[in-house]
């Protein structure tokens, strides 16, 4: 993990200068039962086995027909599937592909096609290894595999090292005790344990061969090394468990003593410090019946059940095949203070049912599973709360509720054989659907059981006991002493007052320069821009910077109405004028000392420098990535523009085709001085990031423009390939009409489906040779010839550094046999299917073996990118390629306006936590879809700083493409460049620059809504990403502090309705006025549906008051 984070210098405005503080390692404290951070017992290991990147000893550039070559394949061995090792003499075939794409050089293409007797004698043509491990090896006692081969030779023998702590030699260190199948041979040397030991690697050196065989092959299995202990790959967050709310309120670190086991029990004790209420069992509603919705097949009981030696009331429901069963039960209660429901069930099955749809023991997959899949299991149902005042929908009733008792359910509580202890916070647990209600205003309590599944003639019968809501609990997780801190500062999201913002149109008031220099006088240009020299950065990527550049020219000649452009010169004229210098060299001529300073902070970062030396003014970046300066050049031209002038570019809503505008006043003088541009450095905390918009836009706000498959080396930013929901390679043809074939994943219906994003995913076994020919195949592509690579050489891995490869946007995956059948791990222990690790497990290793083919047949550092959604969020129990690059997508968070540490969002936050500690890079896919006018990035500064701490290196959250939603896109951007950026300065500034003379009413309009929001709405309604009109429905339900005699009637949405309007007649810059119409169409659009809803809640409430 590495914690990087940048120091503020000056102002907090737009672009307040940064200091890297580089890069530390952040301790790590080991793991401890005490304290409850020992992982699951799946991840601690009396064993280690290398990451898969097993490649040649020699380079690419040097294969010939004496090299071997490993991959990754299934091997069925002993009932189990394992990834296995195999080397073989590399095909003459890619020898030749080799040349073909320049990656074996032409001086040496006769010779590499050839087997020559005297290479064969070198010893690294027959070697293969995982390079540069350097692990601690202390406690290494035992190095040991299981081998056979395929060749020519009588007893060849073959040396494996452990290098740095011993060397299994096949002649003589063979392990007759340990058995084996299939013609594999067991090896196995024993060592003591050393201090200070470091295993640097492994290597595998075969023997030498008479003349190439192409039918020669080394089958290696269960490679590991024996620990003296078992040992944890992680430092666990602290266990989830049950507390008292007074031990959070302590203000003191929660331990496992803190704990309550039972906590079903606990309540049913009647402890001191915990009210209940009793539950409801009689009195039930049902839905309203109509033509796409009814409700049957069901008999419901009151009956007394004894549990433990207590008799309670029960609720006995019997069903039979039906369109559906939503109960509720009517009560009263604020759920904020009684948040944890608890009670017994029991759950009778019939016989013979699929035992697929059998949870059993097993836990459900949360990450982004829909409520009908999870609804398809026979052994469990939802469960949970509903506001009849306050929700305009009943999500319950479709069977999107917070608890599912196969989740819920309390594993390590004492009851009778078939009965279930289930518990529920509706504040910190991991909720199974993605919708809540509003916690104040609970009027029911609801069931929820979808009999469609159930046979004809069958029946299952659901019996409910002792069911109670209690307060004064706690469902501990995350990392309470942080969240603590959240609650005790979140106050400061509140707009308090609306000081005059019209100094936002001004240049920033630090880094002045020590006096103006004139660069535009009468719409004449009075200054000059030098260009970099091609030691900056390479020809190829002058794009970049003209990028800048041209958004310059153009901005000048729009606001100044230049009778010509800046004059863009290789050298500096003679004239006597204002110079801006584009390039490290050139500051470095005149300030040597200063700019190696600088440099050094800023390498390996997107930042920029900039300087004054009298009429000269100096624009420089580090060395970031290939593009070396060219991207901080070009950040730095955008910032000497904006902090000069009040200009401010936004953006249209236009589907997913937004038009970039930029927003100022012409002047008519056509005069500028720049007054601002002295001692800036900044360095941003991320390497790339991007907010959803079209790409001038994400370039101009120092984002990466994320395209999906074409990378965006044009950009300066991560030059990726194929980044999208796609892992269907090797099971061609796949196109839509398609004959099925064996590498398509087998359905539930038992019909091959379809690979895609929506349709499912491959046999996982069958595909996997093909896909990695395929995925190797792809690296060997051409685009067209662009000035990176020289002409006619434009292939894939020489242009990406990067390759997608993530999972389809679908639960379907492959049922066949193969791929239930258990994996074997490198200790010979299985993963078998019933656990939540095992389909990760799967994935990521065909994306390792994918990945490897790759780096041994194309590119060495070439990086593989899967997003952690779904099953992949889950840790696989293998190391995986250290080329790895993880998209962690939290999907679906169930809580935005609680930061991603807290209880309520502890499935993620503890997956993220684990990753963060294992050897891959981090990057972060957050989902603010849908998100709308709610002030989202306030909780997401949190989530990042933290999130950071652990390492993060990239973050590319798939954001709202409305205009509702452009304000909150615009601050996140310059989050992303300041995580300590003050956000209610960056929302002024950006409400100032955009709408002019109409910001003061628009600044009321936001902060009555985002006040609104943090008083009404954010903590009373635990939300996801999408808002469905739940701000604006209660808006319409809550007076306004506006409301008086002359409109008593006043609610906060017409509060709202009101500055809208207002700013509308205020607005006079034309392209202020045209954002503003834009952003008044979608708010008129959300907010009349809003109405919508809250007449149907007005109404419902009219109908049930009483007389």
């Amino acid at each position: 993990m590495r914690k990087t984070h940048a120091a503020a210098v000056g102002s907090v405005t737009l672009f307040t200068a940064l200091l890297a503080c580089g890069a530390v390692r952040t301790n790590v404290v080991p793991p401890s039962a005490e304290l409850g951070t020992m992982p699951p017992g799946v991840y601690v290991l009396d064993y280690y086995a290398p990451p898969p990147d097993w490649v040649p000893a020699r380079s690419i550039g040097d294969y010939s027909l004496n090299t071997r070559v490993p991959d990754l394949f299934w091997l069925k061995y002993d009932n189990a599937y394992a990834l296995a090792l195999r080397i073989r003499p590399i095909a003459k075939e890619q020898i030749e592909k080799d040349i073909e794409v320049g990656l074996i050089g032409k001086p040496r293409a006769d010779k590499a096609v050839q087997f020559s007797a005297e290479e064969e004698q070198r010893n690294e043509n027959r070697q293969v290894g995982v390079w540069k491990l350097n692990i601690p090896g202390d406690d290494f006692i035992e190095f040991s595999f299981k081998m056979k081969s395929r060749t020519k030779q009588q007893n060849p023998a073959v040396t494996v090292e452990a290098m740095g702590l011993g060397r299994v030699d096949t002649a003589k260190d063979e392990d007759p005790e340990t058995a084996c199948l299939d013609g594999f041979k067991a090896y196995k040397i024993r060592f003591p344990a050393r201090k200070g030991a470091k295993l640097g690697g492994i290597r595998i050196q075969l023997p030498p061969a008479e003349a190439h065989d192409p039918e020669e092959e080394y089958v290696f299995v269960d490679l590991n090394l024996k620990r003296q202990a078992p040992k944890a790959r992680f430092t666990d967050l602290p266990q989830r468990q049950w507390i008292l709310r007074s031990t959070f309120d302590a203000a003191r670190p929660v331990t496992v003593q803190d704990g309550i086991r039972d906590i079903v029990a606990y309540v049913n004790a009647k402890p001191e410090g915990v009210a209940s209420l009793e539950l409801p069992l009689k009195g039930y509603e049902l839905r309203e019946t109509t033509e796409k919705e009814t409700d049957g097949g069901f008999k419901v009981e009151n009956v007394k059940e004894t549990i433990n030696g207590q008799t309670v009331d029960a609720l006995r429901i019997t069903l039979e095949k039906g369109p559906r069963c939503y109960l509720k039960f009517p009560i009263n209660f604020d759920a904020k203070t009684y948040n944890t429901m608890t009670f017994y069930t029991k759950i009778e099955l019939p016989k013979g049912l699929d035992p697929r749809k059998v949870y059993g023991d097993t836990y459900p997959n949360l990450y982004g599973t829909d409520a009908g899949t999870l609804n398809s299991f026979f052994d469990t149902f939802s469960f949970g709360i509903t506001s009849a005042t306050k929700d305009h929908m009943d999500w319950n009733r479709a069977g999107v509720s917070q608890g599912l008792t196969a989740w819920h359910r309390q594993r390590d509580a004492e009851v009778p054989p078939g009965w279930q202890a289930v518990a529920l916070d509706f504040l910190h647990s991991d909720m199974a659907g993605n919708k809540h209600t509003f916690l104040p205003e609970t009027t029911h309590w609801c069931f929820y059981y979808n009999n469609k599944k159930i046979p004809e003639g069958q029946q299952v019968v659901v019996t409910i006991a002792a069911p109670k809501i209690s307060s004064g609990l706690m469902y501990a997780g995350g990392e309470l002493g942080k969240y603590r801190e959240f609650l005790a500062t979140r106050d400061k999201f509140l707009h308090k007052d609306f000081p005059d913002s019209s100094k936002y149109l001004d240049p920033p008031t630090t880094h002045r320069l020590p006096a103006p220099l004139p660069l535009i006088r009468n719409h004449v240009p009075q200054g000059e821009i030098i260009l970099p020299t091609r030691r900056s950065y390479a020809a190829a990527y002058d794009v970049i910077v003209k990028r800048a550049l041209d958004y310059y020219q153009n901005f000048l000649q729009n606001k100044y109405g230049l009778t010509e452009e800046i004059p863009l010169l290789s050298k500096p004229s003679e004239q006597d004028n204002t110079k801006i210098f584009l390039g490290s060299e050139h500051f470095a001529a005149v300030d040597k000392e200063q700019c190696t300073a600088d440099l050094k902070i800023l390498n390996g970062k997107a930042g920029c420098a900039i300087r004054a030396r009298g009429k000269n003014i100096y624009i420089y970046g580090g060395n970031f990535n290939y593009a070396r300066e060219a991207r901080g050049i070009a950040n730095g031209i955008y910032t000497l523009l904006e902090n000069n002038t009040d200009e401010i570019m936004v953006f249209l809503a236009a589907g997913r085709s937004p038009t970039p505008r930029n927003v100022f006043e012409f002047s008519k003088d056509g005069n500028l001085d720049l007054v601002w541009g002295d001692g800036y450095i900044n360095s941003p905390s991320l390497e790339y990031w991007s907010v959803t918009g079209p790409d001038s836009y994400m370039d101009r706000n120092f984002n990466f423009p994320d395209a999906w498959h074409l990378g965006t080396w044009e950009y300066g930013g991560l030059r990726h390939h194929t980044v999208n929901h796609w892992w269907g390679y090797g099971t061609e043809p796949n196109h839509s009409g398609a004959e099925p074939n064996e590498t398509w994943g087998l359905g539930e219906d038992g019909k091959r489906m379809l690979p895609g994003c929506y349709t499912g995913h491959p046999c996982m076994i069958n595909v996997l040779d093909k896909a990695k020919a395929a995925y190797l195949a792809k690296a060997f592509k051409t685009r067209e010839d662009n000035p990176q690579v020289p002409k006619g050489q434009s292939y894939i891995y020489r242009q990406q550094d990067l390759f997608g490869l993530w999972v389809e946007d679908t639960l379907k995956v492959c049922v066949c046999d193969k791929c239930l059948t258990p994996i074997r791990l490198a200790n010979g222990s299985l993963v078998t299917p019933d656990q939540r690790e095992f389909r990760g497990t799967q994935f990521f290793a065909n994306a390792c073996a994918m990945i490897n083919a790759v780096n041994v047949h194309a590119r060495r550092d070439m990086q593989i990118e899967s997003i952690a959604y779904f099953w992949m969020s889950c840790i696989p129990v293998f190391e995986i390629s250290r080329n790895y690059k993880i998209r962690f997508c939290p999907y679906i968070r169930k809580n935005y306006f609680a930061p991603i540490y807290a209880p309520c969002n502890d499935l993620f936050w503890r997956d993220f936590h684990r990753w963060s500690q294992l050897d891959v890079t981090m990057g972060i896919y957050e989902y603010f879809l849908g998100v709308g006018t709610r002030p989202w990035a306030d909780v997401f500064q949190y989530d990042l700083k933290e999130e950071m701490a652990l390492g993060l290196k990239t973050a590319t959250p798939e954001s709202d493409r409305s205009q509702l939603a452009q304000m909150e896109n615009w601050v996140l951007a310059r989050l992303f460049w300041n995580p300590d950026s003050d956000l209610q300065e960056l929302r002024r500034y950006y409400l100032r620059r955009t709408f002019r003379e109409a910001a003061p009413e628009m600044e009321k309009f936001y902060f009555t809504l985002h006040n609104f929001i943090y008083t009404h709405f954010a903590y009373n309604q635990p939300t996801e990403f999408e808002d469905e009109q739940q701000v604006g429905t209660l808006a319409f339900m809550t007076p306004s502090d506006k409301a008086g005699r002359r409109n008593p009637n006043l609610t906060v949405a017409d509060e709202l309705i009101g500055y809208m309007e207002a700013a509308r007649k205020q607005v006079r810059n034309p392209m202020s006025a045209k954002v503003l119409d834009r952003l008044y169409a979608g708010w008129t659009d959300y907010i009349e549906k809003a109405r919508t809803n809250a007449d149907i809640l007005k109404q419902r409430a009219a109908a049930t008051r009483k007389p």
